[in-house]
């Protein structure tokens, strides 16, 4: 079976909500001292009302390598979804992930694991994102 996994940047159709072929893997979201998962229980409009109400600022830590791991369960062929590996450690908490996983399931994912960041170009206005497709990156 195959999985398409991405971080909580994406925008995921409604249709692959609950879909056993889809796993969200959720960033955390730090506003001063406190820290919410990104796992859709904080509604846009109640985050950025703590962020306005904030006099410190607000910051994003990557998921846990081991959250990817758990939502590599019962994949052959594994799509990932991330930030770009120049603007966040998604990229990053994913290639780790797949290493510790391989280690204790050396037969899983084989033989692709790709990996597509997804990123608007710094310093425009544009709709349009630079999408790069790594095929058998890691």
């Amino acid at each position: 079976m195959f999985k398409i996994i991405a971080d909580s940047c994406t925008d995921p159709v409604p249709a692959l909500a609950g879909a056993p072929e889809f796993a969200m893997v959720p960033l955390i979201i730090r506003i001063g001292s406190q820290e919410y998962v990104d796992n859709g229980m904080l509604s846009t409009e109640d985050l950025i009302a703590r962020m306005a109400t904030s006099p410190e600022g607000t910051s994003t830590a990557c998921p846990a390598p081991q959250w990817c791991m758990d939502a590599f369960e019962g994949a052959d062929e594994v799509y990932v979804i991330t930030l770009s590996a120049e603007l966040s450690g998604s990229y990053n908490s994913a290639v780790q992930a797949r290493a510790l996983y391989l280690e204790e399931h050396p037969t899983a994912l084989q033989p692709r694991f790709d990996v597509v960041e997804v990123y608007a170009p710094l310093g425009t206005e544009t709709r349009q994102p630079k999408i790069c497709w790594w095929e058998n990156a890691f």
